[in-house]
């Protein structure tokens, strides 16, 4: 915990402390207190979250380790191996090839099996060629719920006159895309050009707005950060 801590401020401490040090800017106590109450607050929740990560990977072993072919125990201990982050990506054929150096056939059955016995799910709307699997957490595979949405979530879904298939959202699966409906209940979001999932709004931390684009992921809304692209700040040589 002392090191999350730590880590959390060092994270903000160039922006924060600058004005501390400046003479010229005048810091209220209670503003201080804000900071430091928040980086306490931000810490704690990494900490909870390493938790939960170190008792799934635990959980995930023990369910499915017995189970698993070398190649695909050497998988499962790379993607583990690189965080919770990494989990929330999943895997796809390319990455299983590129871990096991195995034929694609070879990693298309393996992929196979794993989906066979539980241990990964296919992420709605991906390609076939392209595909990709979220990689299932007991914890989470129990808080996924059913498998076909609710009527009042599908009610919703046929209000916004758009053809498609909508599923329930899984927990362990990272979403990517607008939110085209919401109400007190559920937010639907578009995944894919015909692939939408139903979100519980109680199981998210914060209201989704319809028309904003977004990651979700364990109940947290993302908004994309918006990175500068590279050469566009760059003046451009006179011609001659």
């Amino acid at each position: 915990m002392t090191r999350t801590a730590g880590a959390q401020i060092g994270c903000q401490r160039p922006s924060r402390f600058w004005g501390l040090g400046c003479p010229k800017i005048y810091h209220e106590a209670e503003d201080t207190l804000d900071f430091f109450t928040k980086m306490a607050v931000d810490a704690q929740q990494i900490a909870l979250k390493q938790v939960d990560f170190i008792l799934d990977k635990a959980r995930f072993f023990g369910r499915f380790s017995g189970k698993l072919n070398a190649r695909q125990q050497k998988t499962f201990d790379v993607v583990f191996r690189r965080g919770p982050d990494r989990i929330a990506r999943g895997i796809t054929p390319k990455d299983y090839t590129k871990i096991t150096k195995c034929p694609a056939r070879t990693a298309g059955r393996d992929i196979a099996g794993l989906v066979e016995m539980g241990a990964i799910t296919r992420v709605p709307g991906t390609a076939t060629r392209n595909a990709r699997y979220a990689i299932t957490l007991p914890r989470q595979s129990q808080d996924a719920g059913c498998s076909e949405p609710s009527d009042q979530a599908q009610a919703l879904f046929q209000s916004t006159d758009t053809d498609g298939r909508l599923y329930p959202a899984n927990p362990s699966i990272r979403y990517d895309g607008p939110i085209v409906a919401a109400d007190g209940w559920y937010a639907i979001q578009r995944v894919a050009s015909q692939t939408f999932v139903a979100h519980s709004v109680q199981a998210l931390d914060d209201s989704p707005q319809v028309g904003a684009v977004v990651s979700i992921h364990h109940g947290h809304i993302i908004a994309p950060e918006r990175q500068e692209t590279r050469g566009m700040n760059k003046k451009r040589k006179p011609t001659t």
